[in-house]
């Protein structure tokens, strides 16, 4: 299954512990996450800015959410009604690689997740690296 996640879902699961964090874990084996430009951009800006994860850190993480496949920014006019305009460009993207019939490349975090339920967290400290995900 290819699956396009929405901005709110990887900060939390990225931020803590939960469901959204399940999701995750249990999507990287076995399926395909997709990402793309609008929802990397939009991840950055609220990582940053509401829970105020260091730039240097976020540079971390958006490289390890590049080894997921990456869908093209679109320009798609999107007619349903989004309550976040903010929205529009990452539904776009979404619709136009759910459109598109390539066959999807395989990524390497199926490895990386079967030895470890995801491979990073933000929980914790930033100061050295990317957290641990054991949960306390």
């Amino acid at each position: 299954m290819r699956v396009f996640l929405d901005t709110n879902v990887l900060a939390s699961a990225l931020m803590g512990h939960g469901l959204c964090r399940d999701l995750l874990a249990r999507i990287t084996v076995g399926h395909e996450v997709i990402v793309g430009e609008p929802l990397l951009d939009e991840l950055r800006r609220v990582l940053i800015e509401k829970f105020r994860v260091p730039p240097e850190v976020w540079r971390r993480v958006e490289l390890k959410l590049r080894e997921f496949e990456q869908a093209p920014a679109s320009s798609l006019s999107v007619s349903a009604v989004i309550p976040d305009p903010d929205d529009i460009p990452i539904m776009a993207c979404a619709l136009l690689q759910a459109s598109m019939s390539s066959s999807p490349a395989t990524r390497p975090w199926s490895k990386l997740a079967k030895s470890t339920p995801f491979p990073f967290s933000l929980r914790g400290s930033y100061g050295s690296g990317l957290a641990s995900n054991n949960r306390t």
